[in-house]
């Protein structure tokens, strides 16, 4: 039943499936109110090596958005300058491969890095 379906799912590797539902699950936490969760969620998730560009860019993303539903926007200023790095393909401080700049994550790191500043002022 249905437990046995849970521990088959559970003993898979992470791929792109469990990534999407960690993201869903942090913007769930986050649209629920419960930011300081979404926070820990995207940061225990980010301390993971290796992420795709996208899903780390995703991870910054919501927990910039946690961290500015916080008043906690010196945080949410640090998560948008790192998805700059990111999308410019500037990745030596990250977990990433350094690669070449992605226009649609440049996108999403400017849309962040705006949300923020006109918080700042």
């Amino acid at each position: 039943g249905i437990d046995k379906t849970i521990k088959k799912k559970s003993a898979k590797p992470k791929g792109g499936k469990e990534a999407g539902n960690i993201l869903e699950q942090i913007h769930q936490l986050a649209w629920t109110g419960q930011h300081v969760k979404a926070i820990d969620v995207a940061t225990q998730e980010l301390s993971m090596s290796r992420l795709q560009r996208d899903i780390e860019m995703s991870l910054l993303d919501l927990r910039a958005e946690s961290y500015i539903a916080q008043g906690q926007l010196d945080l949410a200023m640090q998560d948008a300058k790192a998805m700059m790095k990111i999308a410019k393909g500037d990745t030596r401080s990250s977990n990433t491969r350094i690669s070449k700049p992605d226009s649609r994550l440049l996108t999403q790191a400017l849309n962040r890095l705006a949300l923020v500043q006109m918080r700042t002022g």
